[in-house]
């Protein structure tokens, strides 16, 4: 079983141009997981809401969460590019560097989706005091 294992990641590490899909793909998962841990706290709790609340608050923050898929985008790319070099080690600095980069700007993401969801709720319950207040 282990020496099936080790023949396939054999095969994803040594042909890399076609394996920087499945790392694309991991990326992507485990990216969205990290993701949905931070997240979904703020998320569940916007689903308590009334249906009017929620589909404003989901509104307001697809609005406002476009950055956070900017830096989620620039840290797939920077991930994808170093998987491509013609040898994975050694790092160079400069490749460390960008290795840092997308390490920074994914967090950079998390945090830009959390203000998002954050403000998305501010938003809506400013709407929502204000409308009860005017009328």
């Amino acid at each position: 079983m282990t020496e099936w294992i080790k023949t396939y990641l054999d095969a994803i590490i040594t042909q890399r141009e076609w394996s920087w899909t499945l790392v694309g793909m991991a990326y992507l998962i485990l990216g969205l997981i990290i993701r949905g841990i931070f997240i979904s706290p703020l998320t569940r709790r916007v689903k308590d809401l009334s249906k009017k609340a929620h589909q404003d608050v989901k509104s307001a923050y697809l609005h406002r969460s476009f950055i956070g898929w900017i830096f989620f985008a620039v840290s797939f790319l920077i991930i994808i590019g170093l998987w491509n070099r013609s040898d994975l080690f050694p790092l160079t600095v400069k490749e460390a560097l960008a290795l840092l980069g997308a390490m920074a700007s994914f967090i950079l993401s998390i945090l830009c989706h959390a203000e998002a969801i954050g403000v998305a709720g501010l938003v809506t319950l400013k709407k929502v005091v204000d409308k009860e207040m005017g009328g």
